[in-house]
Parts: structure tokens; sequence; C-alpha cells
């Protein structure tokens, strides 16, 4: 199992996923990066499957996100989640409008660096960009920086 995938049951006591987000895993070819580490998580039973009331609404009121991402928002509202794992810049956008707490994959990274998990972001960021995670030269720097210190 990808090691990124593992940090976060080290991170969090419960990962809660929409079954939307779950099915398109399940769906996803297996040439999508990730994809594989992704359906193993899902198989040892690491996350949560949860279904999601009013999708649907969400996904009408916001009218740019995809099915995914609109299940993750409303299962954080449903739920008044602690906080919610968003990538796209859209769904994060829509999230910061709502007022809901979010992190990203970089910023897992960076807590698990912070809490001594893993020695460096950069080393799997550079794998992440590789298989076509898109992040910012920007945040690259600015990672760059910090661990350099």
């Amino acid at each position: 199992m990808d090691r990124s995938l593992d940090l976060l049951q080290h991170l969090f006591a419960e990962v809660m996923v929409p079954a939307h987000v779950a099915d398109e895993v399940l769906r996803a070819d297996d040439a999508v990066p990730g994809v594989t580490s992704l359906r193993a998580v899902f198989g040892a039973g690491l996350l949560t499957v949860v279904e999601v009331s009013d999708v649907v609404i969400l996904r009408e009121r916001s009218g740019v996100l995809d099915m995914g991402e609109a299940a993750a928002l409303e299962l954080t509202r449903q739920l008044r989640a602690d906080i919610v794992l968003l990538d796209d810049r859209r769904a994060r956008v829509e999230a910061e409008r709502l007022g809901m707490p979010m992190t990203g994959t970089v910023g897992l990274l960076k807590q698990a660096r912070d809490r001594g998990m893993i020695p460096s972001v950069m080393p799997a960021l550079a794998e992440l960009r590789r298989l076509g995670f898109w992040c910012s030269d920007a945040l690259i720097e600015r990672i760059q920086r910090e661990e350099r210190g």
C-alpha cells in the first residue's frame, strides 16, 4: 500500500469517504495514477464509506463541481466534520465559501512531516507531480525553503 495513503490512518482517528468517491475510485481505469493504491486502502477497510444526503442539491447550488467533490462537501456539512480533504481548486473555493475547514494532499504531507512521520514533503511531492498531480511552482519553492530551514 502507498505510504502516503497509509499516513491518513496515523493523522486522523477516522477517515470518512462519500460513497460517490468510493464508486469513482472503484470504476476508474487502472491507468489512472494512484488508483491501485486507493483501491488497496478501500479494500483494507482503512476508510469508512458513507452515503451522503442532498448531493444533488449541493451540485446544483455550486454548478461547477463533479459528484465526488460535491459529495465530499455535503458529507462534511452533514457530519460537521473537523476537516475536508480537497485538491480541486473549485471545490476548495466552494468549501471556503461555505466556511468549511480544509486541507489538501500537500497539507497532509506537511502535517506528516511536522509530526515526524516522514522526513520531507519533497520526495512524495516530486512523485505526485511525476504522476500528474498539479501544484504550483511557487508552492514547491515555499516547501523547499521550509525544508531548508
